[in-house]
Formats: structure tokens, C-alpha cells, sequence
């Protein structure tokens, strides 16, 4: 495998997946699918290529038991189709879930997702403050939001039943119902164009970079504590960033 950029990375029982993504080099966009069931992520299997457009700066994400890849770019336009896999090892069981995600005569591209509530939620990259959702990955709808705070690289998650918005100016924003947003603090970093995963309770974001190409290489914990939805922001060495108390949280 050559090595590549913006590809979507996710897990579905017990594999980690890596799927698509472009190199640098000379933008050879790919559709290879690999997987590990290996804890140290150290020996991975090329499953093939082909099951849908290749692609880069897409959004992938479990859910109803399939792994979904969801737009992106492809020879650098953008795409509004959305694939999943009830096994992504096999080529042969990727299936289209529709070509036509949203009502936005363009696609999209540098999104990212999650599931809330029993939906999956997409929203940031060039679509900036739209927000969409869907039950199925079938047929989406474009949620109007308020309050909200539009970002091109940051990323989204759920936890503790809040949808969570790090945007790249800082900012960290929530919500309920995807819906209604408040700002919740101000984070101690740059998130642009980093990481986010769930490990037990807590959310750790690892990487990004400044809007200026400044890269960063800490990781950082949302830590949720006893008292929730007090939150604190911690870096490995402990130090404790920001801390937010009951009555503060929207």
C-alpha cells in the first residue's frame, strides 16, 4: 500500500478498518479496504478494492450493525452517495444505500459523523453549519440548527447523550437533539484536521493542526466526571486545562 491521507478509519465488531484516501503525491485517489483484528495494530489485510468510487475526505461510521462510507471527493469533485457493509471484508457485500444524499445540489466533502440518538448525524467540511441526519442512511434530511457554530475540520461525537461539536477555532459546542446548540467551553487546543475516538467513557482526540500548518502531535482526554456533564480537559501529563461546573453547562 502507498501511503495516503484523509481516509476514513473506523471499527465494526471486533476489526479496525482503514478504507480509501489519496496520497499527496499525485492525488491517486483509492477504494482498498483493510482491516486488523490485531490489538497492537500492527499486521493488517488488504480485503480488495472496487466496491465503491474511490475517494478521499469522506466520513465512515458503524451503524445498525454495517460500516458506512458516506461522500467525499473523488479526481477532486465532490460526491453525495453513501455505501455501507454488513461485512466489510467482503467486496461483493458493499451495496449503495443511495446516490443522492441531500437536497444540496453539490456533495460533500472533509464531513464528519456520528450516531446520536439513533440516527447518523453529519455535518462540518464545506457544508460549514448545515447538519444532516438519517435513520436509515437511506434518505437524509437537512436539520435546521440554532446556536450552533459552523467549523470546516473539527470533528463530532456522542456521549453521556449529547451530541459533541470541537470545532477548529476552539470552540466546543452541544446539543440534545441536534438541534438547539450551546457553546460548552472553549477547548486548550486547535483541532483542525485532528482525531477523535471513544475509549470507555472518555473521549480522546489525538493530533491536528493550526489553520496557520502548524502540526500538533499531543492528545488530549475529555474526561466525563461523576458529577456529569462536568467536564474536564486533561493532557497525558495530567495537567487539568479547564474545568467547567454543573451550573455552567448549557
Amino acid at each position: 500500500s502507498s501511503p495516503r491521507t484523509s481516509m476514513g478509519c473506523g471499527v465494526l465488531g471486533s476489526r479496525a478498518y482503514v478504507v480509501g484516501g489519496s496520497s499527496f503525491a499525485n492525488s491517486q485517489y483509492s477504494s482498498e479496504v483493510y482491516s486488523t483484528a490485531d490489538p497492537t495494530g500492527a499486521t493488517w489485510t488488504l480485503h480488495g478494492s472496487g466496491a465503491f468510487p474511490s475517494r478521499s475526505n469522506f466520513a465512515m461510521t458503524p451503524f445498525l450493525g454495517k460500516l458506512w462510507v458516506i461522500a467525499g471527493l473523488h479526481d477532486g469533485q465532490p460526491l453525495k452517495d453513501v455505501y455501507s457493509s454488513d461485512d466489510p471484508t467482503q467486496i461483493s457485500k458493499w451495496s449503495v444505500a443511495t446516490y443522492a444524499l441531500s437536497d444540496s445540489p453539490f456533495g460533500h466533502f472533509d464531513i464528519v459523523a456520528a450516531v446520536h440518538r439513533g440516527q447518523i448525524w453529519f455535518m462540518g467540511g464545506e457544508a460549514q453549519k448545515q447538519v444532516y441526519s438519517s435513520k436509515n442512511g437511506a434518505s437524509w434530511t437537512r436539520i435546521p440548527t440554532t446556536g450552533r457554530r459552523s467549523f470546516y475540520e473539527g470533528t463530532v461525537f456522542s456521549m453521556k447523550g449529547l451530541l459533541w461539536q470541537l470545532g477548529d477555532e476552539r470552540d466546543c459546542s452541544v446539543s440534545l437533539d441536534g438541534v438547539q446548540w450551546s457553546d460548552f467551553a472553549q477547548m486548550p487546543w486547535n483541532l483542525y484536521s485532528g482525531r477523535m475516538g471513544m475509549v470507555g467513557a472518555n473521549a480522546l482526540t489525538t493530533g491536528g493542526r493550526a489553520p496557520s500548518g502548524i502540526n500538533f502531535n499531543q492528545e488530549y482526554s475529555l474526561v466525563a466526571n461523576a458529577a456529569f456533564p462536568c467536564l474536564r480537559f486533561t493532557c497525558p501529563e495530567g495537567t487539568v486545562y479547564k474545568s467547567i461546573t454543573a451550573s455552567s453547562c448549557p
